[in-house]
């Protein structure tokens, strides 16, 4: 069981009802009071953001016109956390280290991180752009109607 904490974009079908099924896994284990210092210390969980990332999940896979009838609510999540101690309840995952296992791990994985990855910097490059004229005009209007009296 993991929590990747990544962009659920970057997610092949596999690893993205797999990462659903497991935040219901964690859930499970929560409301039984399971020990989970193991999944702590490999990165794998991260209990703040497990209804967060639930719904991350879930918003995918409706994108990718998956079904889902599995709701998590936070009152479930924070009532379920509360045997936890401060440190395990606020404990974060290393996203970049978890990035780069998935990647390692899964080519089908990689291949939607590289698609994403670069139409997310095209994206930005093009605002940039696009804000860069923007100002350029600004400015030009500025000088142009700039008198000195």
């Amino acid at each position: 069981m993991r929590m990747w904490m990544i962009d659920p974009r970057f997610l092949c079908r596999q690893h993205l009802l797999g990462c659903h099924l497991e935040h219901h896994m964690f859930l499970g284990a929560l409301k039984k009071q399971r020990r989970l210092k193991g999944f702590f210390l490999n990165n794998c969980f991260e209990p703040k953001s497990l209804k967060t990332s639930h719904d991350e999940i879930v918003l995918e896979m409706l994108h990718r016109t998956y079904n889902h009838n599995t709701p998590l609510s936070q009152e479930e999540v924070d009532e379920a956390i509360q045997y936890l101690t401060d440190e395990e309840r606020t404990w974060c995952i290393d996203r970049d280290a978890s990035l780069k296992m998935l990647l390692m791990k899964c080519t089908k994985c990689g291949s939607r991180f590289n698609h994403y990855d670069s139409m997310d910097e095209a994206a930005s490059m093009m605002a940039k752009h696009l804000a860069d004229t923007i100002d350029n005009e600004i400015i030009q209007s500025i000088v142009e109607n700039h008198t000195i009296t």
